[in-house]
């Protein structure tokens, strides 16, 4: 169902895994995550939600939908704390908001995720 075009919007999603894989260029940790939503009663993926452990900053709004401290992350910008206090694995199994947009990749329409929030 990953070809299968959903209607733009929030949506709730569903962290359905958590893998990760060395850059080709330096070999820092990239960090993908398998992200389900519904659609008309199915669940549909989106295009995997990367992270690079350089710029874990860029992950913020996912990492507090999936129920990381704002408190804590704002102890991460001040270099209170360590960017290793956050565990990836713990992402796998947390329902949240999801902004889902269409991206074009390699000539064909994708489900993207542009932005989350925590449920309320």
């Amino acid at each position: 169902l990953r070809s299968e075009q959903i209607t733009p919007g929030w949506k709730v999603g569903v962290c359905v895994n958590q893998y990760e894989k060395p850059a080709k260029g330096d070999g820092s940790t990239v960090y993908f995550f398998e992200i389900e939503v519904e659609e008309k009663g199915l669940a549909v993926p989106l295009q995997d939600y990367v992270i690079s452990e350089k710029a874990v900053s860029m992950g913020k709004a996912f990492f507090i939908a999936c129920g990381f401290p704002q408190e804590e992350w704002d102890k991460l910008v001040k270099g209170e704390a360590a960017s290793a206090e956050i565990d990836p694995r713990s992402c796998v199994g947390k329902k949240f908001k999801v902004a889902v947009a269409n991206d074009k990749y390699e000539n064909r329409i994708s489900n993207k995720a542009v932005d989350f929030l925590p449920l309320t």
